[in-house]
């Protein structure tokens, strides 16, 4: 049981199981995935509107340890051991804390399998594939942060990646000959997909080099990860 997902709707919330406390760690992370907003909105805070993102959770200390039986102290030794571990971001003011799910919209998928619209020969349409481009990448090509539920194909898409547009989305750099090569490499090995994973959670950690990007693909391998779903599984497992 170590690949594929399930879907989970957030009225699981309701059911008594989840009032059961203090919450595990596996429990408190899964927490933060279905209180992350699914849409862009606003929520107010003293009276002021604060607008939360896709992926993002607006409270506070004291709110989440009242939801998980916590003590303060621990949400927040919790909180600082997601964020070293590149799963969160967390902004703190007067008006609370704003947490934001690492690599939520690389994962949340809004189009349903059943909904892909295929060409007369079975194949993904050109439109699926420029659709899809947009849900990862958006309409200005800027990589966005992203938790999963719902993961889109690896093979959805087979569009050309150049290790220059790698290093400039990511890193704001252009690689030197030799980092081309090697990414060209590695691109030919892993996919598209794999290598962007890679180039994100570098430039997230601020090691805006390929030694590091080749670090993290070292990992994926020995851990026998090989596509974004297997990426997906070991996030999530990561909350543990």
């Amino acid at each position: 049981m170590d690949g594929g997902y399930i879907k989970l709707h957030r009225r699981v919330t309701e059911s008594w199981l989840y009032d059961c406390k203090p919450f595990c760690k596996s429990m408190a992370w899964l927490d933060i995935l279905l209180s992350a907003s699914y849409e862009k909105r606003k929520y107010g805070v003293k009276g002021r509107p604060v607008i939360l993102e896709r992926g993002q959770l607006g409270t506070s200390l004291g709110k989440l340890a009242d939801r998980w039986g916590w003590k303060k102290t621990t949400v927040n030794s919790f909180l600082e051991v997601l964020i070293s571990d590149g799963m969160i971001k967390v902004v703190r003011n007067a008006g609370g804390t704003v947490i934001t799910v690492v690599n939520w919209e690389l994962y949340q998928s809004e189009q349903k399998k059943s909904e892909r619209r295929m060409n007369a020969d079975g194949t993904k349409s050109d439109t699926y594939k420029k659709d899809k481009k947009e849900r990862i990448y958006g309409d200005d090509g800027d990589a966005r942060a992203s938790a999963k539920t719902e993961i889109v194909d690896n093979d959805v898409e087979n569009e050309d990646v150049t290790p220059d547009e790698l290093f400039r989305r990511h890193f704001g750099t252009t690689p030197t000959d030799s980092e081309r090569e090697g990414c060209h490499r590695m691109l030919a090995l892993r996919g598209k997909d794999i290598m962007d994973y890679a180039f994100y959670q570098a430039g997230a950690a601020g090691k805006k080099n390929f030694a590091y990007v080749c670090g993290i693909l070292k990992k994926l391998t020995a851990r026998g990860i090989k596509d974004m779903g297997g990426v997906a599984d070991y996030d999530f497992r990561r909350g543990k």
